[in-house]
């Protein structure tokens, strides 16, 4: 086929960015569908001077109505859909395009890096967030975004039964970089109040005015009452599931300032029994109470919400592997809890806990030579590692057998010294 990939892009005044987003993403593509919402800037000019031919749409306060129809445009067997301010490595894309050969998957979540600064290529390291996003679709199945804003894709395909997976090849985000963070949150929530008001009984925006108005407010809570009776009355399990995860998140922040109302996650399992959300909070619950067993089966569940209903949470991210590698660890399968440390240190970098537990991890094994190396990585914040740890990891180091021992306490003695 001619037309095998295709890219789809709705913009309006992004001059600053479709220089370098044509310039990624040109070359990879076999057709360019280029969706303009009412650029009063060069962007159209930036659009034809790179050989294509913008399309235009009425905007009418609707991502999806204007994805969907970037999208009825492209002539492709796949489509691709992306933003304006995202960027990906060009070996990834030829990996990506490589992947989608013979594939038996309808569609693909790929991570999403939100990173702190313009300078991408420099700076991937330093983010905000990470979550999955559905952007990467097989074309002519009538797959399609619902939502006026925070659009979803993946909504029609898990409704068709679709067969879904994912793609570990980043797509580099520039939207929330901290020079304009404060510019496009406040036009995000101007944009959900202004939808609010023109429709009040939508549970889906009744939701998204509760987040971007989140205080302890009881009319919040309301809310979201009002969101979760909407939403059974529609029979939309989806609207439900999200208005009731934000009803025990509200109580559970603000509860000491409203009347005692009681929270349950109860709800969550009778509409999905692997519910990513409750899962993971049983799991934590679980090992607070020296529940192992259940813990472990719990996280495990929870794992798979990551992809899902817990996308983009960066604090269950964290806590789910985190107590997955202990709990491998205390199974002893060292190779399990190692893999979920190293993708801890790649998704958080700099955090001690994390480096601490693999420093640990290979001192048990005896691993001496990885417990060297882990603490001698550059990366490793040793200033917060020392601060925290100072007189386990002396301890553990002290008792190794290996030719360098004097040589790594003097290290570490070094380090608490400059401390001081």
């Amino acid at each position: 086929m001619k037309n095998f990939l295709g890219i789809c892009l709705i913009y309006k005044n992004e001059e600053k960015h479709l220089n370098d987003f044509l310039d990624c993403f040109k070359e990879i593509a076999d057709e360019m569908i280029l969706l303009d919402t009412g650029s009063t800037d060069s962007s159209n000019q930036i659009i034809k001077k790179h050989g294509f031919e913008p399309f235009h749409f009425d905007w009418c306060n609707d991502f999806s109505k204007a994805k969907n129809y970037a999208m009825s445009l492209c002539k492709s067997k796949w489509l691709f859909i992306l933003d304006a301010d995202e960027r990906m490595d060009y070996q990834d894309l030829l990996q990506l395009k490589n992947n989608l050969k013979d594939s038996v998957y309808e569609g693909y979540y790929l991570p999403v890096i939100n990173l702190k600064s313009i300078l991408w290529k420099e700076n991937k390291d330093s983010y905000s967030s990470k979550q999955y996003r559905m952007n990467l679709v097989k074309n002519f199945k009538n797959y399609h975004y619902v939502y006026p804003i925070h659009e979803r894709l993946d909504l029609s395909l898990e409704k068709s039964k679709a067969l879904i997976a994912s793609m570990d090849l980043p797509i580099y985000h520039l939207g929330y970089v901290d020079e304009i963070l404060e510019e496009k949150t406040k036009r995000n929530i101007d944009l959900i109040n202004e939808l609010y008001l023109s429709d009040k009984e939508n549970p889906h925006l009744i939701l998204y005015y509760c987040l971007a108005n989140w205080c302890s407010d009881l009319a919040i809570y309301h809310k979201l009452c009002e969101a979760i009776s909407l939403s059974k009355f529609n029979k939309d399990k989806e609207q439900l599931y999200r208005a009731l995860v934000l009803k025990v998140k509200w109580l559970e922040e603000f509860q000491s300032k409203s009347p005692k109302i009681p929270t349950s996650l109860d709800d969550l399992l009778l509409l999905d029994s692997r519910s990513g959300f409750y899962h993971y909070r049983y799991g934590l619950e679980s090992m607070k109470s020296g529940n192992i067993d259940d813990a472990f089966k719990s996280f495990v569940i929870a794992k798979e919400g990551l992809l899902t209903d817990l996308s983009g949470d960066e604090q269950a991210h964290y806590e789910i592997i985190d107590n997955l590698g202990v709990l491998y660890a205390i199974q002893g399968n060292f190779v399990e809890a190692e893999k979920s440390f190293i993708s801890l240190e790649k998704s958080f970098q700099r955090n001690s806990n994390t480096w601490y537990q693999l420093i640990k991890l290979y001192y048990i094994q005896k691993k001496y030579q990885q417990f060297l190396e882990t603490l001698s990585h550059p990366k490793i914040d040793k200033i917060s590692l020392i601060d925290t740890k100072k007189d386990e990891i002396i301890k553990m180091a002290s008792s190794l057998d290996y030719s360098n021992k004097d040589k790594m306490l003097s290290f570490l003695h070094q380090i608490i010294k400059e401390r001081k």
